[in-house]
This record gives structure tokens, sequence and C-alpha cells, in this order.
């Protein structure tokens, strides 16, 4: 670090692996936050990727299960506003 801030090292690109990977991570950090401000409380949250994905913390799950945690709580959290219920 000490190197770079002198000037001695110059910035290079990230590799395609290194975009790829910060790309994922990026979306999977959007999604946890979509999740987190969908209405819904935490053990709901909880409750449903357990009986959907695992048993596992709902935030540790992959991008395609937290994409579809995403749309299943949407769903619900827009059943439960039609109905006027609150989500449990």
């Amino acid at each position: 670090m000490q190197d770079w801030i002198r000037g001695d090292i110059q910035p290079h690109e990230l590799t395609k692996y290194d975009q790829k990977n910060r790309s994922y991570n990026e979306h999977h950090k959007q999604l946890i936050y979509a999740i987190e401000h969908l209405g819904a409380p935490e053990a709901y949250i909880q409750s449903i990727a357990n009986d959907r994905h695992s048993k596992r913390p709902w935030r540790d799950l992959g991008a395609v299960a937290l994409s579809k945690l995403r749309m299943t709580i949407t769903a619900r959290v827009a059943a439960a506003h039609k109905k006027g219920q609150p989500i449990t």
C-alpha cells in the first residue's frame, strides 16, 4: 500500500474474475437491501427462507435464491396490504 501511495505502483484494471466477483457481490447486496425494505419482519423473512430454501440465515443465500425470496416476499406483502392485514 505504501508503494502505491508513493506512486511506485500504478493502478491496474481488474481481471475478468475480479469484475464478475465484484458485480455478483454488488447484486447480492442490492437484493438484501431490497428484501430488508419490503416491510416484512425479520422473523417472517427467515421463516419463508426456511420453508423454501434452507435452514441457514437468509442473508447467506445465493443471488438466485435471494431473487426468488424477494419475489415471494413482495407478493405476500402486496397480498397482505390488499386484504388490509398486518404482516406477521
